[in-house]
């Protein structure tokens, strides 16, 4: 193909079969007419002669990245380039997202400013929500210990977390202590589920502790 026909036909490059001066068989460019291996020999000459000097920044970046990688790899949460930030602050970074704790600080507390409400709302829905979760979580280790553990469904599991939020709410209410008590203890073989839960006042549950410890005495000694 020619030279004018390429052009014709708009095209950036086109072949000829025929080497060029110093005998490579490629294509050659149809604005300058010139065989492009000898372009690419032409420009890695110049690279080699001419290599490129990084950017002072690009250095730094790479050497803050590499700090924050070995950070991560060691676990832990914050790391130090002897940079300053975007902000001129020269401060410690976090490894989550490479943000300058001072900067981090500041945009915490300008965004709880701006949505105090919205914050305060969310704090007091998710109290609601666990205030009994841990009542609960303590009872299901007891329980484990005693093997006389059944693994609850969804909704279960949701009254159970209300009714330790309810003995709570009534210590609180009353001044008197509340618990949730098993019906038939772990020791007798009662399961932890939601039937055998009742909510009593903590004396009441030591009394009904004191009568079965009688009673097994009572058992003993008549046997």
């Amino acid at each position: 193909m020619s030279r004018q026909r390429a052009k014709r036909l708009g095209l950036t490059s086109y072949f000829t079969g025929m080497p060029c001066k110093r005998g490579h068989i490629s294509q050659r460019s149809t604005s300058r007419a010139d065989c492009l291996e000898c372009r690419k020999q032409r420009q890695q000459g110049y690279m080699v002669a001419h290599p490129r000097k990084p950017h002072p920044l690009t250095i730094a970046r790479l050497k803050s990245a590499e700090a924050r990688r070995i950070a991560h790899s060691l676990g832990q949460r914050r790391y130090s380039t002897g940079r300053p930030c975007s902000n001129g602050h020269i401060s410690e970074r976090r490894v989550a997202d490479g943000m300058c704790v001072v900067c981090a600080s500041k945009y915490s507390k300008r965004y709880y400013t701006a949505h105090r409400k919205q914050q305060c709302r969310k704090a007091r829905d998710y109290q609601k929500r666990t205030v009994g979760y841990d009542a609960f979580a303590r009872a299901r280790q007891k329980a484990r210990r005693f093997g006389q553990i059944v693994k609850p469904g969804i909704e279960e599991r949701k009254q159970m977390i209300r009714l330790y939020g309810k003995a709570h709410a009534l210590t609180i209410l009353t001044g008197k202590r509340h618990d949730v008590d098993h019906i038939v203890p772990l020791s007798a073989g009662g399961l932890h589920v939601l039937s055998n839960l009742q909510v009593g006042t903590h004396a009441q549950n030591m009394r009904k502790e004191s009568l079965r410890r009688q009673r097994i005495k009572q058992a003993a000694v008549t046997a």
